[in-house]
């Protein structure tokens, strides 16, 4: 991957849009902003920047952007060292989707513990158009999220 654009952001909630602004400006040094799954991308980058805000701990969280050819990986280091941990949510719930969409709608993501923290990370195929039963279909067979409420 080749390093595009890396900030610091406080952790408020108008991070999670300078996150976005800082994924537009990359796209479009790529010349990439019209990319089919670039709308996909934005969400991405904002559901792990707003997980970044609301669970991290420390004044700041980084946001790093790479790719390789039409790859594009989103990292989130945040000083909390504490790893997310997935879960499915019930159509009850008001919030707590965001990393079944990152999930779903990403090539691959994952997360792991770095010195003073922990990062969080997430790869979109910018020129992907999979169908919705495909994806689907992946996050049921490789989804680690788990339902409590399932017999």
């Amino acid at each position: 991957m080749t390093p595009l654009l890396s900030a610091a952001l406080p952790r408020s909630p108008a991070s999670a849009r300078e996150a976005r602004r800082l994924l537009d400006r990359a796209l479009r040094e790529l010349g990439r902003a019209a990319a089919p799954r670039a709308p996909v991308a934005e969400l991405l980058v904002s559901e792990l920047a707003t997980n970044a805000i609301r669970y991290g701990s420390g004044e700041s969280f980084g946001c790093t952007l790479s790719a390789s050819g039409d790859l594009l990986r989103v990292e989130v280091c945040d000083a909390n060292p504490a790893l997310p941990t997935p879960r499915c949510s019930r159509p009850s719930d008001v919030g707590g989707r965001g990393l079944e969409l990152v999930a779903m709608l990403s090539a691959d993501w994952g997360a792991a513990p770095v010195d003073g923290g922990k990062v969080v990370w997430c790869e979109v195929a910018l020129d992907a158009q999979p169908e919705a039963a495909t994806v689907k279909g992946r996050v049921r067979a490789t989804s680690p999220f788990t339902d409590s409420t399932s017999p």
